[in-house]
């Protein structure tokens, strides 16, 4: 009689029980209140120490938005309001359709929001931080989005007319197979608007809007 030995599925979060849940979770809130922003490195230090942290990490995405408190912040209770993050996962759907060929059906799926934070800690800069599980599976069925929020923001000092953005404009969908995975931080970064857009010579046709520009 052969007996065929099943691996067995890899630990996660859900398998620890109320008392390791708690107990590790506290351990991984003093690991973040930490100064430095999160890392890899970090993180794997921090799981090494048993079993358990690995599994309550299995398929964890950690990442954050930063920009220097010279830009000022959103005009709300709290910066995380400023943005609004976003996963969805991949769910595959291929149709055989006959003769060799197949119909990709597949469609991203929102998952439930990312929890987000005021991480704030560097006195020259805001940062906010995020924390989703990824779904496993595939090569790249995981899709993160982070925007700017339709929230007004304070004005500080003298800065040159321009419009806010984010940095990178779009992170790649990933894929994931129950590693930890740290994001590399979206930056917040202000682009001044072309010169041409606002200076014009005294004189000039009225704009289409109805306003003369003035000299600066």
């Amino acid at each position: 009689m052969t007996v065929i030995h099943e691996n067995p599925s890899p630990r996660t979060y859900r398998d620890l029980n109320r008392e390791s849940r708690v107990r590790e979770l506290a351990s991984l809130q003093d690991e973040l209140h930490r100064p430095e922003p999160i890392t890899h490195l970090r993180l794997t230090d921090w799981a090494s120490a048993s079993t358990d942290r690995r599994a309550l990490l299995k398929g964890a995405v950690w990442g954050g938005i930063h920009w220097p408190k010279g830009m000022g912040k959103p005009l709300a209770p709290s910066i995380t309001a400023g943005f609004t993050v976003t996963h969805e996962f991949k769910r595959l759907d291929f149709v055989d359709v006959g003769g060799g060929d197949y119909r990709d059906r597949s469609t991203y799926v929102l998952q439930a929001a990312p929890s987000v934070w005021d991480a704030t800690k560097d006195p020259s800069e805001y940062r906010v931080g995020f924390f989703f599980f990824a779904g496993g599976g595939g090569v790249n069925p995981n899709r993160l989005t982070v925007k700017l929020a339709p929230v007004a923001w304070e004005k500080v000092g003298q800065i040159v007319p321009g419009y806010r953005q984010l940095s990178p404009l779009r992170y790649s969908d990933f894929g994931n197979l129950g590693k930890w995975l740290v994001i590399p931080d979206f930056e917040v970064t202000h682009v001044p608007y072309p010169r041409s857009r606002y200076i014009q010579s005294m004189g000039v046709e009225p704009h289409p809007g109805g306003r003369l520009a003035a000299a600066l």
